[in-house]
């Protein structure tokens, strides 16, 4: 016959099961909080990439405050992370949810693969509301 566990090692069963499941549980956060600074190239997955961004992705920055900006009516900074042969950068114009018109603002192309990362500046001087 087989005799019944003790209280003290049901109570051992208990805590290493437990200590088992909350190990596990931790080792997959860890794991998904891994997988999640890769994917937007965070912390020591960054290289030389822009932070907090996916890759062949574009992010808008609105900064209207800078000293530069001031001397244009028409400008745009935009953060990248693109591997391709080259960036084509349009402005859409819209009248209600129709395009009706789309002007290429700027173009930059290498021969093979490329990594763009970085800031993107770009701007279209005007005169008197009119785009030269």
């Amino acid at each position: 016959m087989k005799s019944k566990p003790t209280i003290k090692q049901n109570n051992k069963i208990k805590l290493s099961k437990g200590i088992t499941l909350w190990s596990l549980f931790l080792l997959v956060i860890a794991i998904l909080v891994g997988f999640y600074a890769f994917q937007y190239n965070i912390g020591p997955f960054k290289g030389d990439k822009v932070g907090g961004l996916q890759d062949n992705h574009l992010r808008t920055i609105s900064s209207t405050s800078n000293p530069h900006t001031l001397s244009f009516d028409f400008y745009g900074e935009h953060e990248l992370n693109y591997e391709g042969k080259g960036v084509e950068l349009y402005l859409d114009y819209y009248e209600g949810v129709s395009k009706t018109d789309s002007q290429l603002l700027t173009s930059i192309s290498t021969e093979g693969q490329y990594n763009f990362s970085g800031l993107l500046f770009w701007v279209n001087p005007s005169e008197r509301g009119r785009f030269v």
